[in-house]
């Protein structure tokens, strides 16, 4: 039986909790336990439990659908009021539900949010298909896949494994080993899509550590990568990956994006 709070609370360590995360999950009290591990580690208010069911917590804001879509003003409203600091000297969270009814508009508003952090201000963005998504969005967001279904089991990943299987085994060790490899890649797009598949099975390496979602088959394939690293080492691949992945949207020079990479990654140039 998995303590959930005893792995979230690993997961969300004091030193390294990040400023927004897309959680793919349908149970909402999941989140709201979430909210609360986060909270009490500086929090000294003996009644928050009650606060917060009774959606009274200053510090904490919930913004659902408006009809279909989640509209620029409810995001708006949002910045205005996280403008001032919280009355607790405490963490601020926000939560978006369904997150996949952000449309451009709204969605355009939130990334600006997010692209400017504040480090007292976190985002949980709750969705049940990270498909459906703003890419813009997913690509600034840690991805924590809280659902135990799963609708890529027969994915091939074949390229992703043998890029990780290589690069945590140190046959690529240097950027340019891996910009060499990623060179081939004339299409950015392509590139991008490579790079989200590792994403992917670093977000899975990481829910294996954290006892989440078992895998067999990655507890298999990664078994050495898993015994070898600590979880806040898995979190930094992945925040290295997002940070490149998010970056190839512009028009940046390849070398410069693998060196960010490696670096960000595991500290090497």
């Amino acid at each position: 039986m998995i303590d959930f709070d005893d792995v979230i609370k690993k997961y969300f360590d004091t030193d390294n909790v990040g400023h927004a995360y897309l959680l793919k999950t349908s149970d909402y009290n999941m989140v709201m336990k979430i909210v609360k591990i986060i909270l009490s580690k500086k929090e000294t208010i003996n009644n928050i439990d009650n606060l917060i069911a009774e959606g009274i917590y200053p510090d904490l804001k919930v913004i659902e659908p408006d009809g279909q879509w989640i509209k620029k003003e409810q995001i708006l409203n949002l910045k205005e009021e996280f403008k001032t600091k919280s009355q607790y000297n405490n963490k601020r969270i926000y939560i978006i539900r369904n997150a996949e009814n952000l449309n451009k508009s709204s969605g355009n508003t939130l990334l600006k949010f997010l692209e400017e952090p504040d480090d007292d201000i976190i985002a949980l963005l709750i969705t049940e298909n990270k498909n459906k998504v703003l890419d813009t969005i997913v690509s600034r967001c840690e991805f924590l896949n809280l659902s135990s279904s799963s609708n890529d089991i027969n994915y091939d990943y074949s390229d992703a494994i043998e890029f990780i299987t290589n690069i945590e085994n140190k046959k690529l060790v240097a950027s340019i080993d891996v910009l060499e490899l990623f060179s081939k890649y004339e299409d950015r797009s392509n590139l991008q899509l490579f790079l989200k598949d590792i994403l992917e099975l670093y977000d899975k390496i990481m829910l294996n550590m954290l006892k989440i979602n078992n895998d067999d088959k990655i507890e298999k394939t990664f078994d050495k990568i898993i015994k070898n690293n600590k979880i806040v080492d898995i979190k930094k691949r992945i925040k290295g990956l997002i940070l490149i992945i998010d970056s190839l949207e512009y028009n940046i020079n390849l070398k410069l994006l693998v060196d960010k990479l490696m670096i960000s990654m595991f500290g090497v140039e």
